[in-house]
């Protein structure tokens, strides 16, 4: 689990941290309705967790599609929101899972151009599109290799010596 959530069973599960941390206890406390407040967090955590059961999707039709399923259609992050996600991000952001999300992003630009009708299609773009195209294998293979280290970073940033997890209410003693 990083430190401020995780999905388990298709559900985020908000880690004891998660309060402590200004912007979310922000959120937390901005309204009664806490189911409404831990939709606004998932939110946030969905739409950007790598192993997030939307990471496949388009980022454009990943934020309508958990809009639409977490809330009203019609709803849109405020400002607390978004320096929430801003934050999020920040604590999240390991080199290596910054390389994966730029991968990401460069192959959903790439999908989209290839989506277009061939009318509107510069010609030498899409040779020169096809000559790269077997440098997306290595490119997919080099994601799959970031996922796992990334997997493996949280992993052992959640264990201690002999194996064993830290308990969501252990904090290890400082020095």
């Amino acid at each position: 689990m990083n430190k401020i959530g995780d999905i388990v069973g298709g559900k985020v599960v908000l880690s004891a941290d998660t309060l402590l941390i200004p912007c979310f206890k922000k959120i937390w406390e901005s309204t009664e309705d806490k189911a409404y407040a831990h939709n606004q967090i998932a939110y946030i955590i969905f739409k950007h967790y790598y192993d997030s059961p939307y990471a496949s999707i388009y980022m454009e039709d990943r934020e309508r599609i958990l809009r639409k399923e977490l809330f009203k259609e019609d709803w849109e992050p405020n400002d607390m929101v978004k320096q929430a996600e801003e934050m999020y991000l920040e604590f999240t952001n390991t080199l290596n899972l910054k390389l994966l999300r730029a991968f990401r992003r460069k192959l959903e630009v790439i999908s989209k151009y290839l989506d277009e009708p061939m009318e509107y299609m510069d010609m030498k773009l899409v040779k020169e599109i096809l000559a790269s195209a077997a440098m997306i294998d290595k490119t997919v293979k080099a994601i799959d290799s970031l996922e796992k280290q990334v997997r493996k970073e949280e992993l052992e940033s959640s264990t201690v010596r002999g194996g064993s997890e830290i308990g969501h209410f252990e904090l290890p003693k400082k020095r």
